[in-house]
């Protein structure tokens, strides 16, 4: 990935291609055979239910359903109403999170190029951006997608909008001598890299890598590795909803003890036991972490 560093007759010589005429179809096909083709891999999506489902899936959660079928066995139904209102808000927000999440890799599929023009077998053709490998020579203008990674060595006032990888709205003015130091992608101004948008001028340049090899493949593959970690607050409320749930059921069974030892009717103990619970499950928790948390969102957006 170190191109920027080198000089075009240089790459020429690595990847044993042509200024003038370019690749032959004999060595493209080869070439796809070694690299693959230019293109990611396709990410399914998560479907609906089974992101809802996992929202069940917390020990905060499994209180809250369980005081709420409590609540409907003492027919305190108001009681019932709130728990499943405030586990159905955190269902809610979870799930949309979690949406937004799953779409993160897949969206970086939409700015895989279609098309692109290289020059083969000494001519200028257009050809599916998925049939491009390492060595061809690609011909770019303002509008075009960029398709690959590509080693600039011929440019006329051509800038790119490269604010999909690092960040930076500006456009990035590109020039073809090769940079001595070792520096980051945003620096790297003799290259043009897969996703990013050529907005004015026009440019020629060697295919270095594609697909996977790219820097937005190099993305898409940490997108696709990346585990779903809890942040602190989220084990601390889940060690919370642990102790709540075995004090609970301690008290419970301490209660259900003393009642037996002391004669009371075993539905009394059950009926007393059960209301207990309920009075030790804090269902407003979630509710009240979900409002913290929105009203912090709200305050970071208006800071920026």
């Amino acid at each position: 990935m170190n191109f920027y560093q080198k000089d075009s007759t240089e790459i020429l010589k690595e990847l044993n291609t042509n200024l003038e005429n370019g690749l032959t179809s004999n060595e493209v096909n080869k070439r796809l055979e070694q690299y693959g083709s230019n293109s990611l891999p396709t990410k399914k999506a998560t479907p609906f239910f089974i992101i809802f489902i996992k929202q069940f899936l917390n020990p905060l959660m499994f209180i809250l359903l369980i005081a709420a079928a409590l609540s409907i066995i003492l027919q305190e139904f108001t009681d019932a109403i709130v728990i499943v209102i405030a586990a159905m808000l955190n269902v809610i927000v979870g799930f949309i999170q979690e949406f937004k999440a799953e779409k993160a890799a897949i969206a970086l599929q939409s700015y895989e190029a279609t098309y692109c023009k290289v020059i083969r077998n000494n001519k200028t053709e257009t050809i599916d951006a998925k049939d491009l490998v390492p060595g061809d020579i690609v011909l770019i203008e303002a509008g075009n997608k960029i398709p690959a990674d590509i080693r600039l060595f011929d440019v006329i006032d051509f800038k790119t909008d490269e604010s999909i990888l690092t960040g930076e709205s500006k456009p990035t003015k590109k020039q073809i001598e090769k940079i001595d130091k070792k520096e980051i992608i945003s620096n790297q101004n003799n290259m043009a890299f897969a996703g990013t948008y050529a907005i004015s001028g026009k440019a020629k340049g060697i295919v270095v890598a594609t697909g996977m090899n790219s820097y937005l493949g190099h993305i898409a593959e940490l997108v696709e590795k990346t585990k779903e970690e809890s942040t602190p607050l989220q084990n601390k409320i889940k060690r919370l909803s642990w102790w709540i749930g075995g004090i609970m059921v301690g008290i419970t069974i301490i209660i259900s003890i003393i009642g037996l030892i002391k004669g009371m009717p075993f539905h009394e103990i059950i009926l007393t036991s059960i209301a207990l619970a309920v009075a030790a499950i804090p269902e407003g928790l979630l509710v009240a972490v979900t409002v913290t948390l929105a009203i912090g969102m709200q305050r970071m957006l208006k800071r920026k």
